[in-house]
């Protein structure tokens, strides 16, 4: 009985793009569990990720493609036949409309590579590429950061481990997210704080220094209610705000308005709480804010509350992090971050 191993990546509704070993057994893949030789993955795989088998060999598993009929019905048709019918409304769209009343649509089931030949192929066609992550989770919240600080790069993932103070607000890394579970309690076992946000009490909740439930929606009051904490305790660092912060005293001005009591009856977190959280992110830093593109940012002020989330960086790091601005130097700038409700 023939057995070999193949090295591959899983793609399944993830950026991280876990590294596998593969086991197929008579060309049948029978196993997959994460590679112990890569640095993040180290031999393990998500809950999503050992399903793989089950769901490649699925009964019910689409493997051909279906036209509907003239009685509303899928019939199975031939992919030649599939690829010539679509590739006529295309010419035909493209003839009558131009070549903009084209979209492609990107599931979020796809991601790695799938996404990245579909927008290539999209911008030699010139219509537009829609990835299936971005209307619901994605772009709110990558949009905030980015008019904060303009284009950035992902952090390192090992240089989380210097975090001296670590926010994890409205995700759960220790189910969802292997990968940043391991830096994260690294740095824990080297003496960082632990704050927890999330109105669900998450493995991580249960861990934390600090952690509150809160009224889902009003993160960005939240937000406001620290930041007016770490400014009028004097507690930010002046010299990183003189020289790489834009809209400081209209930022200043804005979050005064957001004093501990308010923020408790917007966000149903205690004003000791907000005390606390500010204090311990103001005073033990380099600190570090783990959210997700989707949780708290899925409500119509979401991408508003990832900017006031992300303007905490700014008021709070001792050793902040700078990125590069869309002309290659290192700067933040948040000169709206004030503007949000």
């Amino acid at each position: 009985m023939p057995v070999s191993e193949a090295y591959s990546a899983c793609v399944l509704s993830c950026p991280d793009m876990c590294a596998y070993v593969v086991t197929v057994e008579n060309g049948r893949v029978v196993r997959v569990r994460g590679d112990p030789r890569h640095p993040y993955t180290l031999g393990r795989c998500c809950p999503k990720g050992y399903p793989h088998v089950l769901r490649t060999y699925h009964q019910h598993r689409l493997r051909h493609p279906l036209s509907r009929n003239e009685t509303g019905n899928f019939v199975r048709i031939a992919w030649d036949e599939a690829l010539d019918e679509t590739a006529e409304w295309m010419r035909e769209a493209k003839k009558r409309y131009g070549p903009q009343s084209v979209g492609i649509y990107s599931g979020s089931g796809n991601d790695g590579m799938p996404p990245r030949l579909a927008a290539r192929f999209a911008n030699a066609f010139g219509c537009r590429m829609m990835p299936g992550i971005v209307e619901i989770c994605f772009e709110g919240p990558y949009e905030g950061a980015r008019s904060n600080v303009g284009p950035f790069p992902p952090h390192e993932l090992s240089d989380c481990v210097d975090s001296q103070c670590i926010v994890i607000w409205g995700t759960d890394k220790f189910e969802s997210s292997l990968h940043t579970k391991q830096v994260i309690q690294q740095a824990i076992d080297r003496g960082a704080k632990l704050i927890v946000m999330d109105p669900r009490r998450t493995p991580h909740a249960k861990m934390a220094d600090t952690y509150t439930t809160i009224r889902p929606g009003t993160d960005a009051a939240l937000a406001l209610g620290i930041a007016n904490e770490i400014i009028r305790r004097d507690l930010y660092d002046h010299d990183f705000v003189n020289k790489h912060v834009l809209g400081f005293e209209e930022y200043r001005t804005r979050v005064a308005e957001y004093d501990k009591e308010r923020v408790s009856e917007i966000t149903w977190v205690e004003p000791d709480t907000i005390e606390k959280i500010a204090v311990a992110f103001a005073t033990h830093g380099p600190a570090l804010i783990a959210t997700a593109p989707a949780g708290m940012n899925h409500y119509t002020n979401g991408t508003w509350a990832a900017r006031t989330v992300h303007s905490l960086l700014a008021d709070g790091v001792e050793e902040p992090c700078l990125r590069q601005n869309a002309s290659g130097h290192s700067e933040t700038s948040w000169s709206e971050a004030w503007a949000t409700g």
